[in-house]
């Protein structure tokens, strides 16, 4: 006797309460990859956010990749989309908003996010609840609209007994009718059109069959905050001495009162073996920028510039400046070349010696 009643009150529990987890079943399938993110529409902030309360750090990541990360959270640089970051915004962006919510939001926003197949199965997957409901993604005729989805075999009637909406009211037109407490409600997929005063939005229904209530909730988000603004790029001043990796070179020594102490030039035995100096370039913005260059030369020494691999100029510095000395050194714009944002590898060479480097720069186009 007694484990019957267990099983009865298992049953009524699970009629209360099994919707919520089903309706999360289909949520998750919108969680999927490929997806189109534009960080300036509020559809997709609003959807990472929601993602970003759903997913753990490893699920966000491997499904959206860090450079996705890193542009949500408004971080720069190679390696610094990391857990700690992540779980910091999760922390304080989503204690607030119940798994529910959450749920809605995500699926009111993936409708221009999500591949078309991925939001169908998510559609087909509500339909097929006893009972669901969510906001539709677009609006019909200028009005909000909540679909509730409810399908019952049972021969009982089924009577609303709590319909909620806060900041919006249903828009009763021609053919249209109110949801009301006590009304009789039928099998089949609903749409209530609404009337949105201001966001967020909480609808709340619920019904009941012989004393046994089911609900469902739907939740229209405040627009997402908008995105940090892009990282300003910034002038870039290396010194020529600042090498990373270096073939054949010396810094200063040669007549340091006249050539200067902050220079690079061939190294000793100071004949004409090839010289190369590799350079660590990092950006905090992706963009264009004028590459110069500071050297000193009494004849014509050729240098191959190259960033990342791709080369740039294979016969810079070949002017002469006048002389070796500091007096001499003189600033050429070697181009215009594209800076990724990060770290970058520029690399100096020669087939014979260098001429007196003294500075490298990069000027941010319209800078």
């Amino acid at each position: 006797m007694q484990s019957r009643s267990v099983a009865i009150l298992a049953a009524i529990i699970g009629f209360i309460y099994s919707g919520n987890t089903e309706a999360q079943v289909c949520t998750d399938k919108l969680l999927v990859p490929n997806v189109t993110i534009n960080l300036t529409d509020n559809r997709s902030r609003s959807f990472l956010h929601a993602a970003m309360c759903a997913m753990t750090y490893d699920e966000f990541k491997q499904t959206y990749g860090a450079d996705t990360g890193a542009d949500y959270l408004g971080i720069t640089g190679k390696g610094n989309f990391t857990s700690e970051k992540y779980t910091l915004k999760k922390d304080a962006e989503c204690s607030d908003t119940t798994a529910e919510e959450n749920r809605s939001a995500l699926a009111y926003s993936s409708s221009s996010v999500v591949p078309p197949e991925a939001r169908s199965a998510y559609v087909e997957c509500m339909k097929a609840q006893e009972l669901s409901c969510d906001f539709e993604p677009t609006a019909i005729n200028g009005a909000a609209v909540i679909n509730i989805y409810y399908h019952n075999d049972a021969s009982q009637p089924t009577n609303i007994t709590e319909v909620s909406l806060t900041n919006g009211k249903q828009i009763l037109s021609q053919g249209s009718k109110e949801y009301r407490v006590g009304d009789p409600f039928i099998k089949g997929d609903h749409g209530i059109p609404i009337q949105v005063d201001s966001t967020p939005v909480t609808f709340l229904f619920e019904i009941k069959q012989n004393n046994l209530a089911k609900h469902c909730t739907a939740y229209l988000p405040s627009p997402a905050p908008p995105p940090p603004p892009p990282p300003q790029c910034k002038l870039l001043v290396i010194k020529a001495a600042d090498f990373v990796n270096s073939q054949h070179i010396q810094v200063g020594a040669l007549d340091v009162a006249d050539y200067g102490t902050d220079i690079i030039h061939n190294g000793p035995p100071y004949t004409g073996a090839a010289d190369m100096a590799e350079y660590r370039i990092s950006s905090s913005c992706e963009g264009a920028f004028k590459l110069e260059v500071e050297y000193a030369s009494g004849d014509s020494r050729p240098v191959s510039i190259s960033l990342d691999d791709l080369m740039i100029a294979q016969a810079a510095l070949s002017q002469p400046t006048g002389c070796f000395a500091t007096r001499c050194q003189s600033w050429v714009l070697v181009g215009v070349v594209s800076l990724k944002r990060g770290d970058s590898l520029l690399r100096l060479s020669s087939t014979s010696v260098f001429p007196h480097i003294r500075t490298i720069r990069f000027t941010p186009v319209g800078q």
